[in-house]
């Protein structure tokens, strides 16, 4: 369960929704390890923070004259995972991605992909363009039960899994008239 739980969340970092805002004053940041990032945050300080907490920066070699020396992988420097990756343009942060979870020859974590992949693309060729991304937690003594809805006009793709006894996951697709439906 814990496999999809962090896999599901690959997905949604990676999508628009998925940088944290806490409210409309702050500024969104992204976090790598123990250190908040933000865009437009000086290239000096970042690398320098970033190795006082315990991280290693490797820079990725570029064809590209724009990105050379302005690349870097970012390493925890006791599990060797790689946490994520930074860009920098004219010493500020002009990118950043955070690594939720790595799976190799796990059929479950593929299946789970596949089924959701299905469920997004057979509900985007309806001609939906935005999407509303909700998440919900409901806790009892014995499981806890997590929703990500989303919506996509009339559409909305459903995922639903319970971490208990009797673990579960489902992915459902769902074309609904909110207007005539309580």
């Amino acid at each position: 369960m814990k496999i999809i739980f962090i896999l599901l969340s690959t997905i949604l970092n990676f999508m628009p929704l998925s940088v944290n805002y806490v409210n409309a004053n702050e500024r969104p940041s992204v976090n790598l390890g123990s250190v908040d990032l933000e865009l437009g945050m000086p290239k000096k300080i970042v690398l320098e923070y970033l190795e006082k907490q315990f991280m290693e920066i490797k820079m990725i070699s570029s064809n590209n004259k724009n990105e050379m020396n302005n690349n870097f992988l970012v390493i925890d420097k006791y599990s060797k995972n790689e946490i994520g990756q930074i860009i920098f343009k004219n010493e500020k942060i002009v990118y950043i991605s955070k690594n939720w979870g790595h799976f190799e020859n796990n059929e479950k974590a593929f299946d789970f992909v596949n089924t959701l992949f299905s469920a997004f693309r057979n509900t985007m060729e309806k001609d939906t363009i935005n999407a509303v991304i909700s998440t919900n937690v409901y806790s009892q003594p014995t499981y806890e039960s997590k929703r990500i809805e989303f919506v996509f006009g009339s559409f909305k793709v459903l995922v639903i899994f319970v971490d208990g006894s009797g673990d579960t996951v489902d992915i459902q697709q769902i074309l609904q008239d909110y207007q005539n439906y309580p």
